[in-house]
């Protein structure tokens, strides 16, 4: 399939990715996946949106290899007070 296209949308609890896709007999339909934000603790929802972030770098083919000269790379930094 030549289109890249994706569609997230903002749910209660987390997100919802849409992504189209192709049956190999060549018919079209509509992936879907949740990444599950829990709110009660606040690494679960650091990971939630990490989770988010890999799932888009991946779908777009943003990540690269690990023997790329550079790469992208999603980091959670703690801030200095």
């Amino acid at each position: 399939m030549s289109e890249w296209k994706m569609t997230i949308t903002r749910t209660e609890n987390g997100y919802l990715i849409e992504t189209p896709d192709e049956y190999e007999d060549g018919n079209l339909f509509v992936r879907r996946s949740v990444v599950e934000e829990k709110m009660d603790i606040s690494e679960a929802w650091d990971e939630a949106h990490r989770n988010l972030l890999h799932e888009v770098m991946e779908h777009f083919n943003f990540q690269g290899s690990k023997h790329d000269a550079k790469r992208l790379r999603i980091e959670l930094e703690d801030q200095e007070q």
